[in-house]
């Protein structure tokens, strides 16, 4: 959606980097390619669709505005050099490695592609790994906010993100009976209640003092407008997703909470957080 809004609308040049050539390649084919295809302002924008073209292959697009689109690799230091963009992606943070052979971190190789652009920008999105070495953990640390989505309670309308201790197994074995306990009033509320009320959903950090509904417009704490930080960070799980169920949820840990191993598994790619390694300590 940014790529189509941002070649179209905005005018800007891009990069999409990936873990490997490989994924770059893919993500081409199996993502970018379709949104050509089926989003009529940027397929007008196309006229090489469907065809051999020096404009259109697996590594770059080049659109009828003279717009760019790369998809490269993060692996080969020679990705990061040369090309100047507004913005780049990096997707899936954590499965780059930690350092670029001679060159250092992906992230800050990514970014300085933007440097020469007045409207330089970068987004980053990843499933976290271990505490330590997440990339996508490291750059959120650093940002000014960190947002999470809050909802209102269906009950008493008290607005919260929703955490995994909450969710509750009512009865010993029943999966399909895990409710969400308000924070607030107590009261249960189940995913189907959730799903409506994320229609009212805002992204807030109380501690940096930031709202928002839309991404745009910035408020804080009592309402009043207010600049947007440079840098932020947003945190999402599946606990909101219309693709899956608190039943499978909360059936996946209990599967899983005895196996370290399969527990992290469930803790990067469920919770969206990384994995703690818990080394020697004793058990207490």
């Amino acid at each position: 959606a940014s790529v189509a809004y941002q070649v179209e609308h905005k005018k800007r040049n891009q990069i999409i980097y990936q873990p490997t050539d490989t994924a770059a390649k893919s993500f081409m084919k199996d993502h970018v390619q379709p949104m050509i295809r089926d989003v009529r302002p940027v397929r007008k924008l196309a006229s090489w669709f469907g065809r051999r073209h020096p404009n259109n292959t697996n590594q770059a697009k080049t659109f009828d505005n003279r717009r760019q689109l790369w998809a490269l690799g993060g692996t080969s230091a020679k990705n990061y050099r040369e090309k100047s963009v507004d913005t780049v992606y990096i997707d899936e943070l954590d499965g780059f490695e930690e350092n670029v052979p001679g060159e250092g971190r992906p992230d800050h190789l990514a970014n300085k592609r933007t440097e020469g652009s007045y409207f330089r920008k970068m987004i980053c999105g990843s499933t976290p790994t271990t505490e330590h070495r997440s990339l996508i953990n490291s750059r959120a640390k650093s940002a000014e906010c960190f947002l999470r989505c809050y909802i209102p309670c269906p009950h008493c309308a008290h607005a919260q993100h929703l955490v995994f201790d909450n969710l509750r197994m009512l009865e010993p074995g029943t999966f399909s009976s895990t409710p969400y306990a308000c924070e607030e009033c107590g009261a249960f509320f189940d995913y189907r209640q959730a799903q409506e009320q994320q229609a009212d959903c805002f992204w807030m950090d109380i501690e940096a003092g930031v709202v928002t509904r839309d991404g745009i417009e910035i408020h804080d704490l009592e309402g009043n407008e207010i600049d947007g930080p440079r840098h932020i960070a947003l945190h999402i799980w599946s606990a909101y997703s219309p693709m899956t169920t608190w039943e499978v949820i909360m059936r996946d840990f209990m599967m899983r909470k005895d196996n370290p191993a399969e527990l992290q598994t469930w803790v990067n790619q469920t919770r969206g957080e990384t994995w703690k390694e818990r080394g020697d300590a004793p058990d207490w």
